[in-house]
């Protein structure tokens, strides 16, 4: 898993740090617009007023304006502020929803889950290395005689052809080439209760 989360991270980067600065931005001008309180004198925002309001305003919520009611230059630097965070947290929404269907994040995904499902398992199983006529036939045979198996197949048709199978245990399957020394160890070859291969 810690290979999607540094994926997710690496691709979110530029959407936080757009956020942060527009953030950071609309604060600190909203700090340095001055207004006017209640008895008529000038005052500044604080940083904590500053962010109050952009969190409220940020989210549409919209509670008015804290302390005090703003002056023009206030409410001109919050209808900028508007308008800059809803375009950043829109492409922050749009790179979340792209990395969600982006097919190498979800193959990290799948392989992470499919290894964690592997390493969970607590009794013997066998790892068969394809899923073909023969590999088929051998996973029906143990799943019938009670034994659990682990498939890894470089199609990936064969791979959803094995989630449809209804068999009495469920067989765990990575779609990856069993050539690779990682992709056998997600799959269990040194996993104490490996029978076999």
């Amino acid at each position: 898993m810690n290979s999607a989360i540094y994926l997710a991270m690496r691709r979110m980067r530029a959407p936080l740090l757009a956020l942060l600065a527009t953030y950071a931005i609309s604060m600190i001008g909203m700090v340095l617009m001055p207004g006017v309180d209640d008895q008529g004198r000038p005052w500044h925002m604080s940083f904590f007023h500053a962010f109050y309001f952009l969190s409220y305003t940020a989210t549409t919520i919209g509670f008015g304006e804290t302390p005090y009611p703003f002056s023009d230059a206030q409410r001109l630097w919050a209808i900028v502020s508007i308008y800059l965070t809803v375009v950043s947290w829109l492409y922050a929404i749009g790179k979340i929803l792209a990395l969600i269907q982006d097919p190498a994040f979800r193959q990290v995904v799948r392989s992470a889950r499919f290894a964690h499902s592997v390493r969970r398992l607590g009794e013997p199983f066998y790892l068969i290395c394809g899923y073909g006529e023969t590999g088929s036939l051998l996973v029906d045979s143990l799943d019938h005689i009670g034994c659990r198996s682990v498939v890894i197949d470089i199609n990936p048709d064969r791979i959803n052809e094995l989630d449809l199978q209804d068999y009495q245990n469920y067989v765990p399957g990575l779609c990856a080439d069993a050539c690779p020394p990682e992709h056998l160890t997600d799959a269990g070859i040194k996993h104490p209760r490996c029978a076999g291969v």
